[in-house]
């Protein structure tokens, strides 16, 4: 990450109605804090050149925002052009006390930035609804913090979504420790992100998804990294996929009723790694349905009340589950402790790499189905 940005490039950003979602993780990415103007405390809120911090109107330019305010509204029509709402400038932050932000792109790219003042921290909480929410019809949609920001809402944390093509951005590797959580698990989520068949692109860095878990709803291909993060949900799953495509997707410490789950079945080959404990708390620890190759690095403990690992390949795909380490278990409590059902004619080979490691549950291993085994 750049320490070099200055102050001039913020303003050559806010300059910018070119600026759209797909340069954020490019030119945010290199923004830090510590490079601005000493920290000044928050004032009364507004946002320039169009105040949505005032009354609710329409994103038409890139804006700004700083202070504090009850809410930032961009939702009184959809978006009329591409931009960027930046939360903060570098100098002074931005914290939301009661509506959350809110923005329409409709079908334009939008991407919002949270950028606090040197040390601070972006305070954003809805106590009405979303803590944060763009929606777009087509659009590429992103969030991007740089600097720690703490996004709450009774309703989901952060909802990013968007249709068809339309990309989604989830970006919280320049926030430190950034936290976004939802005062509704049962209800909503921490972060929900949404597209049809656009590519999805999330990482957490060392952030803390506190409650609510994760939710990525698309069809496309999916880019998953969290290995330093922590992600909870203490009433429903702590990362669920839809029927993605392809994945490459990286985690940390997760933990919900289901640890990581893929509640539809996966288009193409999906890779997985863990790098921090895996803990299902009423379910399995990881579990899904695969339409292709799944390759499974599991690097740290998986436990799941009824599954450690369970896997259905409904193609004719290889599963491949690596355990990683002379350290690493795998406990499915009252089910398998790995569970492999291929439908068709596929393989599965299970691999470890040390005679101390345990893989345990009502039946260590149970693979049924398939063409080949290989333990």
């Amino acid at each position: 990450m750049s320490r070099s940005t200055t102050a001039r490039r913020i303003s050559s950003l806010l300059a910018s109605t070119s600026f759209v979602a797909a340069n954020i993780l490019v030119g945010a990415g290199a923004l830090t804090a510590t490079a601005f103007m000493p920290s000044v405390a928050l004032a009364a809120g507004s946002c320039s050149p169009d105040d949505g911090s005032a009354v609710a109107t329409t994103f038409t330019t890139s804006e700004t925002c700083t202070g504090s305010d009850g809410f930032v509204d961009y939702t009184a029509n959809p978006a009329t052009a591409d931009g960027t709402l930046l939360l903060g400038n570098g100098a002074v932050g931005m914290d939301v006390t009661t509506k959350g932000v809110l923005v329409k792109a409709g079908a334009k790219n939008i991407g919002i930035v949270s950028i606090t003042e040197p040390g601070g921290n972006n305070v954003i909480t809805s106590t009405t609804g979303d803590g944060i929410n763009l929606t777009g019809t087509g659009g590429n949609v992103s969030f991007t913090a740089v600097g720690k920001t703490t996004v709450s809402g009774t309703g989901d944390g952060i909802e990013l979504k968007t249709t068809g093509t339309g990309t989604v951005n989830f970006d919280l590797s320049g926030g430190g420790a950034t936290s976004v959580t939802t005062t509704n698990p049962a209800g909503s989520w921490g972060v929900l992100l949404s597209t049809g068949s656009g590519k999805v692109d999330v990482t957490l860095g060392t952030s803390t998804i506190a409650d609510g878990g994760i939710v990525v709803d698309s069809t496309g291909a999916v880019t998953f990294s969290s290995t330093t993060a922590t992600i909870n949900d203490s009433a429903n799953d702590g990362v669920r996929f839809g029927a993605i495509s392809t994945g490459t997707l990286d985690f940390g410490k997760v933990t919900g009723t289901n640890g990581i789950t893929f509640v539809a079945p996966t288009t193409g080959a999906v890779a997985l790694k863990t790098d921090g404990d895996v803990k299902g708390t009423a379910g399995a620890g990881i579990s899904g349905t695969f339409g292709s190759t799944l390759t499974a690095d599991i690097n740290k403990d998986v436990t799941g009340t009824n599954t450690g690992i369970g896997v259905t390949e409904s193609g004719t795909g290889t599963v491949t589950v690596n355990l990683n380490g002379a350290t690493v278990d795998v406990d499915g409590g009252a089910g398998n402790g790995i569970g492999v059902t291929q439908s068709s004619t596929g393989s599965t080979v299970i691999d470890g790499d040390d005679k101390a490691q345990t893989i345990k549950g009502a039946q260590g291993i149970s693979v049924s189905g398939g063409t080949a085994v290989n333990t």
